[in-house]
């Protein structure tokens, strides 16, 4: 009697888990659907220049895929991206401030990078450069 007792509630538990999984299913592919509506239909309304509607980037996706242009381009935005990383490493290495890398100047404030790096700081930081 004990065991079946048992055995009902693992059955329970068990479509419980189930049911949860299929409605986190059907929210994240709502969600993805949803965001992809709106991307198309915010694409129709917009400059091409600024958003262009999400068939379009697909078709432009799988048009440069083919004729290897996409690879190419992945290639040139590496080497952009690690002679950036590159550039950002040796700064903070030789920087004059000891602890703090570059100095958060060179975007409108005047706190080190080290002490503005965590978004609030941040935030603090340039509305008090804006207001004074």
């Amino acid at each position: 009697m004990t065991m079946s007792l048992i055995d009902a509630a693992a059955a329970r538990e068990a479509a419980a888990r189930r049911a949860n999984r299929r409605r986190t299913m059907v929210i994240r592919l709502t969600s993805v659907a949803v965001l992809l509506l709106a991307w198309e239909i915010g694409g129709l309304y917009m400059p091409r220049i600024f958003l262009a509607p999400f068939h379009e980037t697909v078709a432009a996706f799988v048009r440069l895929g083919r004729d290897g242009n996409l690879v190419m381009a992945t290639l040139n935005s590496v080497a952009v991206l690690l002679a950036g990383l590159l550039i950002s490493v040796v700064f903070r290495r030789h920087s004059r401030l000891g602890d703090g890398g570059a100095t958060a100047g060179s975007i409108g404030c005047s706190r080190p990078t080290s002490t503005a790096s965590t978004p609030r700081l941040l935030l603090r930081c340039c509305r008090s450069c804006r207001s004074g």
